[in-house]
């Protein structure tokens, strides 16, 4: 995405290099290590061969792999927000890192303000929206429409870069000009704006873009256009910055760090300006969800799967989780405000993490040696945020075992679907009785597998018979149990979200994945973040709830007034008080959410990182094939996260050379 169009000219002057889609493709349903993604490079495109992307052009095949690696925006803050970890070193990655051992001031874990372990330089991409900015004029016979269209959409990135950096740095420096050249040493030894400049300056700038009315409602070309830029987007991220801006570790909580000047680079503010902040986020909000309902592309309700010409007759309950699914994976779905288009590539990553290859030869369950699990694994304390199935938090529900929630029990049989039907099954209580979005996001023993498969056809998706699904049967020895030394699942639970049910397990345990990318906004979490910028802005009940309770119904669960005041409820009274509905909607976004990147930035703006992201990383002993010795909770690593971890180092050397750049606190 970065620098798309400024580098196209540049594309078109290297034509004897392979475009680096080349290599991604080769990659599909394969898995590497760093090495051995290097000789398969070497042997089928040769030593000498060089590459290019949108942002990068004469890469030698080394080079070829660090920028792919940096390409890796998602996974980072999936490990840093502890919603999946991985067993294969090579997957980890610098969030992996940020995640158990903390960051470092020498040499930062995904630094994007240089561009470095990990990160890309984003100030580099504001230098290159510049240069195109400043010369959009010199190229001719260029259509007005398209020419007004291209330039709003680098404007939008322009300051979607520093809107990244400052939700990881907080205040930034502002390089809103590129300095010539031969500019005075001085001049180029910049100050960090402060906090409140930069929020000023990213939300007048995008309201200027929207002013324009340059960029169009929708996208029309699906083939070409994936990932451009809308006017509901822009709306959208507007009110995402507000949100930003309104929260406890943006809103003036945060303090202490003044540079040489004197400059309070995180100003306080008064209980009256930040109510202010939140009733401004809420009518960006709403101006975001009014342009939606009321424009070409009139979006007023949430996905839903069509099983009118494909699955006809696939159960209700298959159709919610394959809804549940698709709002995030489907391609083109009505949920999606914005997608990142440079992540197709990634998402199939993310698919060959999130399953099992032996699923690929029903006709032999049997445990083999050449079949890997997939080696991204939820921990136990993600898969404990979701509701039970009376929509309740799993220590707030009367009918639910809470305190033996990981004793083992006989599956029932009203679990269809869900779980095996099969006679005397046993899981752990945990596993049952839970919320529909428990089921659609989790695969892990003996839970339901439906998806396309070629040996035998019965089993594939398309067969349209639901009623006979797979068996997840994932104890060592067991034919989904954990075979290989490198790739294998830590806690036996899969992010089964990621993987489209559309993708197709080979006989040989390959993919042929259904490609879909990254969504970056999405229409229910619009909702929630209303919903929350209502209720911080003293919004009335009646105001809040239908938000939450939009997102819940397609869940299958029933409103949030209705749910807590139930007879199963323990705490009838909670969602009236400010406290207790908050909870309920930062619990809510961590469901429905999951696995989307957002519990990070999210855990970070509410403060609550220094108790989430520190709680032990678990999961059940799956080296263990008795069904006693799996469901034994075993610990993984117990993370790091501090008070200085809210904000990212900025790299120690970039303070040496520039003396005006004051450090963040704890640093």
């Amino acid at each position: 995405m970065i620098h798309v169009f400024a580098l196209s000219l540049q594309k078109n002057m290297i034509m004897e290099q392979l475009h680096a889609h080349e290599v991604l493709h080769m990659m599909e349903g394969n898995s590497y290590s760093e090495s051995s993604l290097r000789k398969a490079i070497v042997d089928k495109f040769g030593e000498c061969q060089h590459f290019y992307a949108c942002s990068a052009d004469d890469m030698n095949v080394d080079e070829l792999i660090e920028f792919l690696k940096k390409k890796g925006k998602f996974m980072p803050v999936m490990y840093a927000g502890l919603e999946i970890v991985s067993s294969e070193q090579t997957k980890r990655g610098n969030g992996w890192y940020i995640a158990q051992i903390g960051n470092n001031a020498s040499d930062p874990y995904c630094n994007y303000w240089e561009g470095r372990q990990g990160g890309i330089d984003l100030y580099q991409g504001i230098s290159t929206c510049n240069i195109f900015l400043k010369n959009i004029d010199l190229t001719p016979d260029l259509d007005s429409q398209e020419k007004a269209r291209w330039i709003e959409e680098v404007k939008f990135l322009k300051i979607y870069y520093p809107y990244w950096l400052l939700r990881m740095y907080g205040a930034i420096p502002i390089k809103d000009v590129d300095l010539p050249v031969d500019a005075p040493a001085e001049e180029v030894k910049v100050y960090r704006n402060t906090l409140d400049e930069c929020f000023e300056y990213i939300i007048s700038s995008l309201d200027a873009i929207i002013a324009t009315g340059a960029l169009p409602e929708k996208i029309d070309n699906r083939a070409t256009e994936l990932g451009r830029i809308t006017q509901a987007a822009a709306l959208a991220l507007k009110a995402e910055v507000l949100i930003t801006r309104a929260s406890p570790l943006f809103n003036g909580t945060y303090r202490g760090v003044v540079d040489n000047r004197g400059v309070d680079l995180f100003p306080a503010h008064t209980s009256e300006e930040k109510l202010q902040f939140w009733k401004d986020a809420a009518q960006a909000c709403k101006e975001a969800i009014d342009f939606l309902a009321n424009s070409s592309n009139a979006i007023t309700e949430l996905y839903e799967f069509d099983n009118s010409k494909l699955y006809k007759n696939i159960s209700p309950r298959t159709k919610q989780l394959l809804t549940l699914i698709g709002s995030f994976n489907d391609p083109w779905n009505s949920d999606v405000i914005w997608t990142n288009a440079a992540t197709v590539n990634g998402a199939n990553a993310l698919q060959t993490g999130s399953y099992i290859s032996a699923l690929g030869n029903i006709s032999n369950l049997s445990a083999s040696a050449n079949a890997y699990s997939g080696y991204f694994a939820v921990p136990i304390s993600i898969t404990e945020l979701f509701y039970t199935r009376n929509g309740l938090p799993i220590d707030e529900d009367k009918s639910w075992d809470y305190e033996n929630r990981k004793e083992i029990q006989k599956i029932t049989s009203d679990h269809q679907y869900y779980l095996t039907t099969e006679p005397n099954e046993y899981t752990v209580v945990c596993n049952m009785n839970r919320e529909p979005r428990y089921y659609s996001s989790l695969m892990f023993d003996r839970s339901a597998w439906f998806g396309h498969v070629t040996t035998p056809s019965k089993y594939s998706f398309k067969s349209d018979d639901d009623t006979n699904p797979l068996i997840i049967k994932h104890r060592s020895g067991e034919y989904a149990g954990n075979q290989d030394a490198m790739k294998w699942n830590q806690t036996g639970y899969y992010p089964r979200k990621l993987f489209n049910v559309e993708t197709v397990i080979k006989t040989n345990g390959g993919l042929t994945t259904k490609r879909y990318s990254i969504p970056i906004m999405r229409l229910s979490g619009l909702y929630l973040y209303y919903a929350e910028a209502l209720l911080e802005s003293d919004a009335p009940l009646e105001e809040v709830l239908p938000w939450i309770d939009k997102v819940r119904a397609r869940a299958g669960l029933k409103g949030v007034k209705e749910t807590w005041t139930s007879p199963e409820s323990k705490m009838p009274t909670k969602y009236q008080s400010k406290e207790g509905l908050r909870e309920i909607i930062h619990q809510e976004r961590q469901i429905e959410l999951a696995f989307e990147g957002q519990r990070y930035w999210d855990l970070r703006r509410w403060m609550k990182a220094t108790t989430e992201l520190r709680k032990p990383v678990t999961g059940w002993n799956v080296t263990e094939g008795s069904l006693q010795g799996y469901y034994k909770e075993v610990l993984i690593f117990q993370p790091e996260f501090v008070n200085r971890n809210y904000f990212w180092p900025i790299r120690l050397s970039e303070l040496y050379t520039d003396k005006n750049l004051k450090q963040n606190l704890g640093w």
